[in-house]
């Protein structure tokens, strides 16, 4: 302990420092820092249990990692703030804050891979080497991650929001583009396992297995077989909205839920053959009548 009563550590001490010497981080990883209300309650009950990370900078400091942290200390009001005073670079001002938020699970999977992907802008892509050993995971994890940015907006907010799964979002990421709209419009807002979306995005890739090129009738359609189709769609349709909400009452780790999953899916396959069909009987019955009234003339 140094005679002015800060903690010291090799070359870090902890000290408590006036808020507002503090400025906010130059890149910070987090676009909504959530429930600072929340936080701020529980630090307020309980302390401030970590010191938040910052690094000196000129004449003051620069937050490295606690974000949330320092907002809900300002909101009570506090002078100051008990700071684990670091000497960084800036790239190992980077490393601490990725660090710090992947291990506290404070990102989403979005947001780690913004983060992910900067840092490797910055470093090089031997940065995903660096980056995984400092964080904790794997090269494949960080990779993966990364490739998350490829997917469309609308994609990535559904993982912002969990309405999807990150690791479905990363099959939906490597599956082929000719898929992908079809597999995109398929999971929009359903939170589905990644096994669930891999064997979709497999069976999208795959010819049917009911083909109806090989489909012909003796006879033009009647009004009887489109009714009959018409009915069969409408009431398999009914069968799915029903199995839908029987599936969202079921928790995601329910084994059940799964196979209903791919059930579902088995039978909205079931539905497009039948949709296919009844064009393919519209075409036929339209070529009847055409070469009926070119045997009349």
């Amino acid at each position: 302990m140094s005679k002015h009563g800060s903690l010291i550590f090799d070359d870090r001490f902890v000290e408590n420092l006036e808020i507002k010497l503090i400025r906010p981080p130059t890149n910070p990883l987090r676009r909504e820092l959530g429930d600072i209300e929340g936080l701020a309650h529980s630090i307020k009950n309980q302390g401030l249990l970590q010191p938040v990370i910052v690094r000196q900078t000129g004449s003051g400091f620069e937050l490295v990692a606690g974000h949330r942290r320092l907002e809900a200390c300002k909101l009570l009001r506090w002078k100051r703030i008990s700071c684990d005073i670091r000497n960084l670079s800036d790239r190992e001002a980077d490393e601490v804050a990725i660090a710090e938020n992947v291990q506290r699970k404070t990102l989403d999977s979005m947001e780690e891979a913004r983060a992910f992907d900067r840092y490797v802008r910055d470093y090089g892509w031997g940065g995903v080497r660096n980056l995984a050993v400092r964080i904790g995971k794997s090269e494949s994890y960080v990779r993966q991650r990364i490739k998350l940015l490829e997917l469309p907006k609308e994609v990535q907010d559904m993982v912002s929001s969990g309405t999807l799964y990150a690791s479905s979002a990363r099959e939906i990421a490597w599956a082929k583009d000719e898929v992908k709209t079809e597999l995109i419009e398929r999971v929009s807002n359903r939170a589905y396992p990644s096994r669930f979306v891999k064997t979709l995005a497999q069976s999208l890739c795959k010819p049917s297995d009911h083909d109806l090129d090989d489909f012909s009738m003796t006879k033009p359609p009647s009004r009887r077989d489109e009714r009959i189709i018409n009915e069969v769609i409408t009431n398999t349709r009914i069968l799915l909205m029903r199995m839908d909400l029987i599936i969202d009452g079921l928790s995601d780790n329910d084994l059940l839920k799964n196979f209903l999953m791919e059930l579902r899916f088995r039978i909205h396959e079931q539905v497009d053959m039948l949709i296919r069909l009844k064009k393919k009987l519209a075409d036929t019955d339209q070529r009847s009548r055409i070469e009926g009234a070119g045997i009349r003339r």
